[in-house]
């Protein structure tokens, strides 16, 4: 299930009560281990996607396209991030020579944008909205389901192999 939170994807993998069984095996913090090893093996696929389905107009924004897993304190819930860089660790320059971040242009391309106008009332026209991440986790979803399955069951399968 895939669902948008402070627009950041969220994903929950379907179909893993099998893994999470063998995972009760080990000790809390090797299993978190093997998680997060999965689910960015996961997601480098899925930044792949994202990115070839990206517009290419100025590589800005493909080039901001970043992937990241991380751990929730509280809960320690692994998390596993698609989106643009944030504000200041990428930045590109225009021709006339300004520094850019291309996370207000993805937001833009992926949200669309309303109607604009300039102070006097001259129309400079909106961004329509692209989705192009959300359609591309959407269709990428039971592969990406599968790949996190299946990376986690290796480090599964090595870690009892360890043991004996």
């Amino acid at each position: 299930m895939a669902s948008r939170i402070n627009d950041k994807l969220r994903i929950e993998i379907e179909g893993a009560a099998e893994v999470a069984a063998n995972l009760n095996a080990f000790k809390a913090g090797k299993a978190r281990k093997m998680m997060r090893s999965g689910m960015t093996k996961a997601l480098r696929r899925l930044l792949k996607k994202v990115k070839a389905a990206a517009p290419h107009d100025s590589y800005a924004l493909y080039k901001s396209l970043i992937s990241e897993t991380r751990t929730e304190k509280k809960d320690k819930i692994i998390i596993g991030v698609v989106g643009v860089a944030k504000q200041g660790s990428y930045t590109y320059t225009t021709h006339d020579g300004k520094q850019k971040h291309p996370n207000i242009y993805g937001y833009a391309v992926e949200r669309g944008t309303v109607e604009r106008y300039t102070k006097k009332g001259k129309r400079l026209g909106r961004v329509r909205a692209a989705a192009f991440m959300q359609n591309t986790l959407d269709g990428f979803r039971g592969e990406f389901d599968a790949i996190y399955q299946q990376a986690v069951s290796e480090a599964i399968a090595r870690e009892f192999a360890k043991t004996k």
